[in-house]
């Protein structure tokens, strides 16, 4: 994080808008980790990066990018995964 941004509120963002206008010209997609922002109790900022990196590039946001904004602003229950296994494992 650069020293001018340490310590501002929602410095996440505005580092985020940082590169995003140094490299908007440049840039084919950005996609930001959700569980970066997760792991720091940032989501909103996330979203925040989500909305202002498609007000930059209307046309490169697809339905991934709001469905992961919507889940960035809200918790999700993870449903356990099924076993796809049938039996015990065959002996080489």
């Amino acid at each position: 994080m650069p020293a001018d941004l340490a310590g501002m509120p929602q410095s996440l963002l505005a580092f985020n808008r940082r590169v995003i206008d140094a490299t908007s010209d440049l840039a084919a997609a950005y996609k930001p980790q959700i569980a970066f922002y997760s792991a720091l109790g940032r989501e909103e900022e996330l979203a925040a990066t989500i909305r202002y990196a498609a007000s930059v590039h209307p046309m490169r946001w697809s339905y991934w990018t709001r469905s992961a904004m919507i889940s960035a602003t809200r918790p999700r229950l993870m449903r356990p995964k099924r076993s796809t296994a049938t039996g015990p494992m065959p002996s080489p």
